[in-house]
């Protein structure tokens, strides 16, 4: 089965392009003129996942509200009407969302409804819109993945990373009120293991968180380190955020059955420690 990832950079496309047998990696910029001159008729029905968006280092960044919007939702609309055409040769598309869809959701469920409280959460929503309706009207096999906080790879952005970077470079961190907010951490191995069970298996679910479903905060994270003799430097910000993200991951269990999740504080560990 012949895999297309769009969006060449982020960590998740890198990590699955060497998971995932048979798949190719295309940059947002490049999908569209590669999928119309794709050979679809030599190739086995297509799997496609959109990865592609506002990079995650920009997302608070308005500076251009043009490319924020093209890279956000204009690319994926020129990449679904790129592939108009080719329905039936399509196995499933995975649109890559986000647990921000959710807002401020102590439990979130899949089947509760989204209540976005930033714009990139909003343009995530707006992605998952334009996918399920342009799959439905070709019926096009789909899953809409929110993923949770994930960590590992080739990461450099989340609080994980920059736990690592501060011990090992002897930096300080920024916590926002103290590192008490609630997050469901995610490996990317554990990520990209969901993603292959997504591909090989015709789940009636639509939507799919792709967390733990722990919950577990930064400010336990730095205390079980220090337990560790492993000192994180830091310093406290004061800022509105989410204070509880943790999944209802009933519906991945389901699909991957028993899985033993990777923990956040092991994963910390063995890399400090290394």
């Amino acid at each position: 089965m012949h895999t297309i990832i769009i969006g060449k950079r982020s960590n998740l496309s890198q990590h699955l392009l060497v998971t995932i047998e048979g798949a190719v990696s295309v940059s947002a910029s490049e999908a569209t003129q590669y999928l119309e001159q794709f050979d679809w008729q030599n190739h086995q029905p297509v799997n496609l996942i959109l990865n592609q968006f506002q990079p995650v280092t920009k997302l608070g960044d308005l500076s251009n509200p043009i490319d924020y919007i093209n890279n956000a939702i204009v690319s994926s609309a020129n990449i679904l009407h790129s592939i108009e055409s080719q329905a039936s040769n399509i196995n499933k598309i995975i649109y890559t969302s986000s647990s921000s869809v959710y807002g401020n959701n102590s439990a979130c469920k899949e089947t509760d409804a989204p209540a976005p409280i930033s714009l990139h959460a909003s343009l995530k929503l707006a992605n998952e819109k334009l996918v399920s309706n342009f799959c439905d009207q070709h019926a096009i096999n789909y899953t809409l993945a929110r993923v949770f906080n994930m960590y590992a790879g080739t990461d450099e952005f989340s609080i994980v990373s920059k736990i690592i970077r501060a011990v090992k470079q002897h930096q300080t961190i920024s916590l926002i009120n103290q590192g008490g907010a609630m997050r469901d951490f995610i490996h990317i191995d554990d990520v990209t293991h969901a993603y292959q069970q997504i591909l090989s298996t015709n789940a009636a679910d639509k939507i799919i968180n792709i967390a733990s479903g722990r919950g577990m905060t930064v400010s336990l994270i730095l205390d079980y380190l220090q337990q560790q003799n492993i000192q994180v430097t830091t310093h406290n910000i004061t800022q509105d955020e989410i204070n509880i993200s943790i999944a209802n991951n009933d519906r991945l269990s389901k699909l991957i059955g028993q899985h033993q999740f990777q923990l956040v504080e092991d994963y910390l560990l063995n890399e400090l420690q290394a």
